[in-house]
């Protein structure tokens, strides 16, 4: 009879999900604030993400909050 196989459920990989919540995020930011623009995200853990963003003027804390 043999072993038993492992079965597998294919899901997104982490690099898909990646790349989708940065086109959501860069849709959403464009739009609720000028001129700031994504320039990374990086998933941190399983429903965590971080955001790098960039303005013209530069990035303070107040843009941090706006973001968030």
């Amino acid at each position: 009879m043999g072993a038993r196989r492992p079965f597998f459920v294919m899901t997104t990989s982490p690099h898909d999900k990646e790349r989708e919540l940065h086109r959501e995020v860069s849709r959403t930011v464009s739009t609720a604030i000028p001129g700031v623009e994504v320039l990374a995200l990086e998933l941190t853990g399983k429903e965590r993400f971080c955001v790098y963003v960039e303005q013209t003027g530069g990035v303070d804390n107040a843009l941090c909050e706006r973001d968030s």
